[in-house]
């Protein structure tokens, strides 16, 4: 039986993604604004409309509010209704091993050695840990 090249291919970075899902599954998550973008999402989804203003922070009640984060914030709250935290914190475990997945496979697009993209990852997944 012949391994496809693909998964010859993919294997390392694979092995790199799924190491990465289950460290970010065990961190705690770092964004305060968690319960926020879970609101908006869910106002967002119930009305079927982009949320134009703040209705959810106090002491700027009505105030423009940026709709950049949008598809963001659906998403969010689609996890948390379907499996409450845990959706939360899985979506973002997958979210961190498909960046490491591609991170690697990228690195070695270039030609970087094997240790040199494991590094290249291990950094860029050190300086994003405070978004994740």
């Amino acid at each position: 039986m012949t391994i496809p090249g693909w998964l010859v291919r993919n294997s390392a970075p694979l092995g790199i993604a799924a190491a990465t899902y289950a460290l970010a599954v065990g961190l705690p998550a770092g964004d305060p604004d968690t319960y926020w973008h879970i609101a908006s999402g869910s106002w967002m989804l119930e009305h079927r409309a982009l949320l134009r203003e703040d209705i959810f922070t106090s002491t700027i009640r009505g105030e423009a509010y940026s709709v950049g984060e949008w598809l963001g914030q659906v998403v969010i709250a689609l996890a948390y209704q379907a499996a409450s935290w845990q959706g939360i914190v899985v979506l973002r475990a997958l979210l961190v091993a498909c960046a490491a997945f591609f991170l690697t496979r990228a690195s070695r697009r270039v030609g970087a050695p094997w240790p040199a993209a494991i590094l290249v990852v291990l950094f860029a997944l050190a300086l994003s840990k405070q978004a994740w």
